[in-house]
């Protein structure tokens, strides 16, 4: 929970803070490492018994390591500080996986996960009303970008990205489409004028998420929506897919009825930016993403250019000979083959499809008429539409491992929930598939 406000704080901070250091963003990672060292000391124990639970994740770490190694060597002996970009480089890969420990440690009743997202919801609920005052124009010290004003230039109009106090549109965006998404869940779970309160909060991040003016950002809700939709219908849980469908559609109907009332020509912008994604999305996964990964191998070759080449912030280190010159990738497939090089590519979707099989298992553990089965079925569908966001672009996960850390926290989470099942009906921890499944 403190590293969840730690993490917000940070920002502002170092936007009032003389010269803007960057170590103020990094330096918000380092709880997460103390935490995980206090419970691995702690629960050395239950930590390595995720292994045993679910067998597919020593094949999964084995290949993500043995996948690092190439470019970990490429970087170290091609560049000058070579193996600090590749200690960086690593970093982005390895340390989300501390979330993955916490998040299995972290679930250990039922309410554990409702309380993160009620924290998460509460402090960037908080933190969003900076965005309609930078859209309003008003003067407040560390609103906008870090040394940077950001613009869109669209056919025939321009649109203004909003960070407010965020450091960037794109983390702002992040948190305002986790804020949007974790207050459809808790609406979900919530009775009576909760529900509502909730649904309210939700058309809250809706609004900051459009202000972002990032569509990367906003097809993280649509794919969340997407995703539990498909792995209700799959694992049979049709009825709650029917609820959360009517919430989307209540929130959406919601915002989109005050957006009429306004008299502001500015939201028919973003408005407009952000349904373009839906018409640009062929073009982008054809052009940016298959074409820039292929023309990433093209200049690079079947290596890569070395690990950490393409991570954001490498220009810290002062690393501008050879090929460390070609990370221009934005999307993250793209900057996979620039970083791992084809083996490593191959490696990590076998790394992936493991953590993916594991999630299959610790659905069977927990019958599907349980609401912690519906509840591991959003989370699941949160790491899908993230995953989709960095898929798109990679920089508000590489450039902070911090964001890439909640992600993991919640799929770690989703691996715990038969622990939290177990807890809630007094029963051993399952080691097997559920017969109910």
């Amino acid at each position: 929970m403190a590293c969840l406000v730690i993490d917000v704080i940070r920002d502002p901070i170092r936007k009032l803070t003389e010269d803007q250091p960057v170590w103020i963003t990094l330096a918000g990672n380092l709880p997460w490492g103390v935490i995980l060292l206090s419970a691995y000391g702690r629960e050395q124990r239950e930590l390595l018994a995720i292994f045993s639970r679910y067998p597919k994740l020593k094949p999964a770490l084995l290949c993500l390591i043995i996948a690092l190694a190439p470019g970990f060597f490429l970087s170290s002996m091609l560049y000058r500080n070579g193996i600090l970009l590749a200690l960086v480089g690593a970093a982005s890969y390895i340390g989300p996986l501390i979330g993955l420990g916490l998040g299995y440690l972290f679930v250990r009743e039922e309410r554990a996960i409702p309380r993160l997202l009620f924290t998460y919801v509460a402090v960037n609920s908080l933190m969003i009303i900076s965005v309609p005052l930078e859209f309003a124009e008003y003067d407040i010290p560390g609103l906008g970008g870090i040394k940077m004003d950001w613009i869109r230039y669209q056919q025939g109009y321009i649109v203004d990205l909003i960070s407010g106090f965020y450091r960037s549109p794109d983390v702002m965006g992040l948190h305002a489409a986790h804020v949007a998404i974790f207050a459809i869940i808790l609406a979900g779970r919530a009775r009576g004028g909760a529900g509502v309160a909730w649904l309210a909060i939700a058309g809250w991040g809706t609004l900051g998420l459009l202000l972002c003016g990032r569509r990367k950002m906003v097809a993280i809700p649509l794919v969340f929506i997407t995703a539990y939709l498909a792995l209700s219908y799959w694992r049979g849980a049709s009825r709650r897919a029917s609820t959360m469908i009517v919430l989307t559609v209540t929130v959406t109907a919601g915002l989109a009825s005050a957006l009429l009332f306004t008299t502001k020509p500015e939201w028919f912008e973003y408005t407009t930016y952000a349904s373009t994604i839906v018409s640009d999305a062929p073009d982008r996964i054809s052009s940016n993403i298959l074409g820039g990964a292929l023309e990433t191998v093209q200049r690079t070759g079947l290596l890569g250019a070395g690990l950490g080449t393409g991570t954001q912030g490498r220009y810290y280190l002062n690393v501008k000979s050879g090929r460390a010159a070609t990370g221009w990738q934005e999307d993250g497939f793209s900057r996979l083959f620039l970083e791992l090089g084809l083996p490593g590519v191959i490696l990590a979707m076998i790394s992936a499809l493991c953590v993916a099989m594991s999630f299959e298992t610790s659905l069977k553990l927990i019958p599907r008429d349980h609401r912690l089965r519906d509840l591991q079925l959003m989370l699941v569908a949160v790491v899908i539409g993230d995953m989709a966001s960095f898929i798109i672009a990679h920089q508000h996960f590489s450039g902070d491992p911090a964001s890439a850390l909640l992600v993991m926290l919640l799929a770690g989470a989703v691996l715990g929930m038969p622990r939290a099942y177990a807890a809630a009906t007094a029963s051993p921890v399952p080691l097997q598939q559920s017969t109910h499944s």
